[in-house]
């Protein structure tokens, strides 16, 4: 097969770039940077897609990695020819997996094509990314022979179709990965991890003998310790009720002492007051109610008092107002009859010049009309004002009109005065009958103060009676219980004779039993909580008795599995040795060609059944990652090609080659270039690198 030629859209800095691929060697110069290393990507993704896309890693997803820098289309078209037919693919490497697309078109009719699927490049090439990446993608950093895997070992020996060779890479790292993970010597292996449980395991179930014996010394202490510590509390419940009673008689001597004692004194005198009896509260708020109507009508009174003043006064001073307006209406009338006579003179006079101005002159008329006109209108305003000028007077209606009212008004309030005293009158011989009960005479002034005083004894004298009787029936109750418990404690005393004598040590000797007690309690907890934690531990190691058979049955038969995936590790091995050995001797006589054609030398190498390579030197084979850097290239040059001659005997697939010459020096570039025109002539090789020679 061939490339005919290629768009990128965009991938990573490449953008808008058109290839066409002409010849059998195609060759792209560029400068460093340019993207020579992106394009091959781009190729490799046209036909496999891009890897890791779920990795996190920038390193390791290569979307991440060529993601468009003017965050454009992502993708592109490669042209290609197979097998005489051409076609086109077009893919968008998208943003996501679930973005990306692809298409396969038929490149003479631009119709879409079932040729192939999206996974292009396994149906042309018959291997995966890995394999393809390792034979027909030579790049300068990785063109040293990186050995070969199980779908190489396939298409090297035609048994791709097949798969059993393809497999044999995952089979035996299914092996391998069983193999450590039930090793039964590494650490880590869980056939050693197993045997170690084991091992503990009998040594905990060892102990279990020792457990018991244990366990029946601590049931026979907790027995011990709880007939002690019933024994203390027998005694303690004693002392106890020793001190209850002893606390109790020690009390009640106390609250006998402690009686308040009565003011007799105090209550003498208040019984000489309330003699004749105690009157109850309503009978005082009664009393003192009198006294507030007394003061209520006294008042009353005088305010009237100042009535029957203030009525006479207003009486007076009205009769002097009457000869007031008398005298101004007097003057009204003199006042206006001068106005009157001067208003009519004013008009006359006015009137007259007039009419004297018309007779004499007519030059003078107009002045004389304005003069008599000034005299007529002032004769007139006048007039009009002495007829509206009144005596006014707004200080009352004279005397003549309320003196009847006024002496009416009078004998009213005195009539009033006179009820209001022979109320007041009555109420203070109620109130002296009432302060005389208690051998004291009224006084109007200090009647409200005495009841309130009276009052407050009487009340007193009331709470001082219930007290006393309080404390009379109080002195008796705590009287008889003090003999009843006096009486009790003698009793008990009889009943206890190991106590006689120790009444005043009772707190002390409590004390000591609860000490004593406490610790023993403190002895059974720790017994107790010890036996729980033996039985817990015996019950533990009867399941890990259980469990220890258990694992010693999966023991046998892990072990039994392990011997047979062991030798069936060895025997794969042994199979796919003898397998690859077939085709050993032609995959080294191409690789030899190829050799000697960069090189000019054969060389003495040796290829194992794993299609490692090493080169005889000094008497010995050695690694070929030993050599130089420019032999290496050379090696990993004529291995790929080896392997590709082997793996593609029909259809050739293009080559890519990165720089791939740029460790050979001088001598060695005459080979590389007939090793380049020797593989064109079966590959199409697209070659870049930024040397011009």
């Amino acid at each position: 097969m061939r490339l005919i030629s290629c768009h990128i859209e965009n991938f990573g800095k490449l953008s808008n770039v058109d290839i066409d691929f002409n010849g059998s060697v195609h060759k792209i110069c560029e400068r460093n940077g340019w993207g020579k290393t992106t394009l091959s990507s781009f190729i490799l993704s046209m036909f496999y897609g891009l890897e890791g896309t779920n990795k996190k890693k920038y390193e390791e997803n290569e979307r991440k990695q060529y993601l468009p820098w003017n965050s454009g289309y992502f993708g592109g078209e490669l042209t290609f020819e197979v097998d005489g037919k051409k076609y086109i693919i077009l893919r968008n490497f998208g943003k996501k997996d679930n973005e990306a697309t692809f298409q396969l078109l038929d490149a003479s009719t631009r119709l879409e094509s079932g040729d192939y699927s999206e996974k292009i490049g396994e149906e042309l090439f018959g291997v995966n990314r890995e394999s393809f990446v390792r034979t027909a993608f030579i790049g300068h950093n990785d063109i040293k022979y990186q050995g070969s895997n199980s779908v190489i070992n396939a298409k090297v020996g035609s048994l791709s179709q097949q798969g059993d060779l393809e497999n044999y890479d995952k089979a035996k790292a299914l092996l391998k990965d069983y193999l450590n993970g039930k090793s039964p010597t590494r650490s880590t292996g869980e056939l050693s991890k197993l045997k170690n449980s084991i091992s503990e395991l009998e040594r905990d179930i060892a102990t279990t003998e020792d457990l018991e014996k244990r366990l029946n010394d601590v049931r026979e202490n907790i027995s011990s310790e709880e007939r002690k510590l019933s024994a203390l509390e027998e005694r303690n419940k004693a002392l106890t009720e020793a001190r209850n009673m002893r606390s109790e008689i020690d009390g009640l001597e106390k609250s006998v002492k402690a009686l308040p004692g009565i003011d007799k004194s105090k209550m003498d005198r208040l019984a000489k007051i309330f003699e004749s009896g105690v009157p109850e509260e309503q009978e005082f708020e009664d009393k003192i109610g009198v006294c507030n109507e007394v003061q209520n009508l006294i008042q009353k009174n005088d305010t009237l008092e100042m009535m029957i003043e203030t009525i006479i006064d207003n009486a007076e001073n009205a009769a002097n107002t009457d000869d007031k307006v008398q005298q101004a209406r007097a003057d009204l009338v003199s006042k206006r009859k001068r106005l009157t006579v001067f208003s009519i003179v004013s008009i006359i006079v006015g009137i007259a010049i007039i009419v004297l101005a018309a007779v004499l002159k007519k030059s003078i008329l107009m002045y004389a009309i304005a003069g008599g006109t000034v005299f007529i209108l002032e004769g007139i305003i006048t007039m009009y004002k002495n007829l509206s000028e009144k005596v006014v007077y707004t200080g009352g209606t004279g005397a003549s009109q309320t003196s009847i009212n006024d002496k009416n008004q009078i004998e009213r309030y005195k009539q009033n005065i006179k009820a209001n005293n022979d109320t007041i009158k009555s109420y203070e011989n109620e109130l002296k009958e009432f302060f005389a009960r208690f051998g004291a005479s009224y006084s109007r002034v200090d009647a409200e103060n005495f009841l309130y005083d009276l009052k407050s004894k009487a009340k007193e004298y009331k709470e001082t009676t219930v007290n006393i009787e309080l404390y009379d029936n109080q002195t008796r109750d705590i009287q008889n219980e003090l003999a009843e418990k006096k009486a009790s404690w003698d009793r008990f005393i009889d009943s206890h004779p190991e106590l006689k004598g120790e009444d005043a040590d009772v707190i002390s000797l409590l004390n000591e039993f609860n000490s004593e007690m406490n610790e023993s309690r403190s002895i059974i907890a720790r017994l107790t909580q010890e036996q729980h934690d033996i039985l817990e531990r015996i019950d533990d190691l009867n399941d890990k008795k259980d469990q220890l058979a258990g694992m010693k049955e999966y023991q046998s038969e892990l072990s039994a599995r392990y011997d047979i995936v062991k030798k069936t590790d060895k025997y794969l091995t042994s199979a796919k040795d003898n397998f690859v050995a077939a085709y050993m001797a032609p995959l080294k006589t191409s690789f030899e060609k190829y050799y000697e054609t960069l090189t000019g030398d054969k060389g003495d190498f040796e290829i194992d059944a794993s299609l490692s390579i090493s080169l005889r030197e000094e008497g010995a084979y050695h690694d070929v990652e030993t050599q130089s850097d420019g032999i290496g290239d050379m090696i990993g040059l004529a291995a790929r090609m080896a392997l590709l001659d082997s793996m593609y005997e029909g259809e050739k697939p293009f080559i890519i080659m990165d720089d791939s010459f740029v460790n050979l020096d001088d001598t060695n570039l005459v080979g590389a270039k007939k090793f380049l025109d020797e593989i064109s002539k079966e590959y199409q090789v697209i070659y870049l690198t930024c040397h011009s020679h």
